[in-house]
């Protein structure tokens, strides 16, 4: 990023939010008030299935991100667009901090269905 802009403050709680749309973000969740939430370095959690060699059904999860058009990475959410709000798995947390390093290095790749090969197999985590 440039230096002229700064980079959003990464400190925080990591978070999974369910939105009432039923979309799923995993992000740095700050300044949380009884009417809205910001968070920083939003990205959506999408589920896929696929069949291994032994023909069982094996779940992967991809991190797009959910925030590619917007300035710094960060954004204001209303509280009533949302369901609920939780702790990720440790397995999602570390997939997480590999998805935040690579944000701010790149962020247009891991952008909904534009993310290259690369990127995509680096942040598939098998559940």
């Amino acid at each position: 990023m440039s230096d002229l802009v700064p980079m959003p403050d990464s400190s925080g709680p990591v978070r999974v939010v369910k939105l009432m749309n039923g979309d799923e973000l995993i992000a740095i969740v700050q300044d949380v008030s009884l009417e809205k939430i910001i968070m920083v370095y939003p990205a959506k959690i999408e589920s896929m299935y696929s069949k291994d060699s032994e023909n069982n059904i094996v779940e992967y999860i991809k991190l797009t991100n959910y925030a590619v058009n917007m300035d710094r990475g960060e954004f204001v959410m209303n509280k009533n667009g949302i369901l609920c709000v939780g702790n990720p798995t440790k397995e999602l947390q570390k997939m997480y901090e590999t998805y935040c390093v690579t944000i701010q290095t790149d962020p247009t790749g891991l952008a909904g269905n534009t993310r290259s090969e690369e990127h995509t197999s680096e942040l598939q985590s098998r559940v």
